[in-house]
């Protein structure tokens, strides 16, 4: 009785799953008959997760978007953490997450589609950058995570280079949250690098938003 329970759960997490993908693939084939008619459009610093309307309407390019951060990033030079410089005030945030040796920059177009319920939010345009930082510290991450249950550094992207191509792939890192990160409704073992794949949801600490990443060259 427990298995067959276990496997009904896991087939609706399927289920789940797919509907999420394939919504988010319509919205793709859709921003690409829009790209040619859309204004250019450059943000200056990370997204807001409060934002409402997505990045694909308002964005003539997708590969001209941004994450760049306000400060400087940086490595601290003790630890080699990542530091964020704060604008007009000469001071520094020191990041408990130290990016791998093998961190590399991104290749092709990932992105990340924020699903509220069944309405997509926002779109985020992953690239320019070697890693993310995801978390409740506006401050310091990259992509804000505002739900109470998420720490305040959460988890990370990174792109690695595979081996022995040297191949650049995505993964994910939970930063030993308090919540957990869930790959595909499986919590994910903290402070390990798990490789992500076309169509792969995630889920942070509590909060019932899922997050679907999509290659766009997959």
């Amino acid at each position: 009785m427990k298995r067959a329970q276990e496997e009904a759960a896991h087939d609706e997490g399927s289920r789940h799953r797919d509907r999420k993908t394939s919504r988010v693939d319509r919205q793709s084939t859709d921003d690409d008959r829009r790209v040619l008619l859309k204004p250019d459009f450059r943000p200056s610093g990370a997204l807001s997760a409060k934002a409402k309307s997505t990045v694909s309407e308002s964005e003539a390019n997708p590969e001209k978007a941004s994450f760049a951060l306000s400060g400087t990033l940086a490595k601290d030079k003790k630890t080699g953490n990542v530091v964020k410089s704060q604008v007009g005030t000469g001071g520094s945030l020191v990041s408990k997450y130290s990016p791998p040796s093998d961190a590399c920059n991104p290749a092709g177009d990932w992105r990340l589609f924020v699903f509220d319920g069944d309405d997509c939010i926002e779109t985020l345009y992953l690239h320019r950058k070697s890693h993310f930082l995801l978390g409740r510290d506006e401050e310091l991450t990259d992509i804000p995570l505002s739900h109470s249950s998420c720490s305040k550094e959460h988890a990370a992207l990174q792109y690695k280079a595979a081996k022995p191509a040297g191949v650049a792939r995505l993964y994910v890192i939970d930063l030993e949250s308090t919540n957990g990160t869930r790959l595909n409704h499986s919590r994910v073992v903290p402070a390990h690098f798990i490789e992500l794949k076309d169509g792969d949801v995630l889920n942070f600490g509590e909060s019932p938003r899922d997050y679907v990443l999509k290659k766009r060259d997959a």
